[in-house]
């Protein structure tokens, strides 16, 4: 990928779940970062992924961020569709 990340799925997304998974159970935990975007909360979830509010400090604004789950990474099919979904909503301006 062009940004930097690691691909959807890899050790970054099983950290992510880690630590959000450990703050939903009260434990103590910092949220992480994700390259350049800092982890603010769990938005929801559905069958491939999770999607969190993050911060994203380069463009100073607040964005969401969808993490595949760590068992679809190795999916390549599942990545394509990811990235397709990213690049139509990188399209869409919203208020």
């Amino acid at each position: 990928m062009s940004d930097g990340l690691e691909p959807p799925g890899g050790l970054e997304a099983q950290r992510v779940f880690a630590a959000v998974a450990r703050s939903m159970l009260g434990l103590p935990a910092p949220l992480p970062t994700v390259g350049r975007f800092e982890i603010r909360e769990r938005l929801g979830s559905g069958g491939m992924g999770e999607v969190y509010g993050a911060f994203d400090p380069l463009h100073g604004r607040e964005v969401a961020l969808k993490l595949l789950r760590p068992e679809h990474g190795a999916d390549l099919a599942a990545r394509g569709r990811m990235q397709r979904e990213a690049r139509v909503l990188t399209r869409l301006h919203h208020p």
